[in-house]
């Protein structure tokens, strides 16, 4: 039977401290690096709607395909809004 020192088991712990703290380091940097993402496409998102809806309300004929995509893009965005604030 083998008896561990307390020394050795200092380090193991601090080992495990650094192991760990260092996943969540990497976990916080991935996390981060969505929320940007997800920010950026709802700013582009934000623009298309934005710039559709005063192109459809100024253009005395809009085309159908626009009021599609104007249509797609609100949808999209009320579906991450309420995802994510809900």
């Amino acid at each position: 039977m083998t008896t561990s020192t307390p020394d050795e088991t200092d380090s193991d712990i601090h080992m495990d401290s650094y192991i760990n703290l260092q996943g969540q380091h990497e976990q916080s940097s991935l996390q981060i690096k969505s929320y940007r993402l997800q920010y950026m496409f709802i700013f582009i998102f934000l623009v298309i709607v934005v710039y559709l809806t005063v192109r459809a309300f100024t253009n005395p004929f809009p085309f159908f395909t626009e009021y599609l995509i104007l249509i797609a893009a609100i949808v999209t965005i009320l579906y991450h809004g309420s995802k994510r604030f809900i």
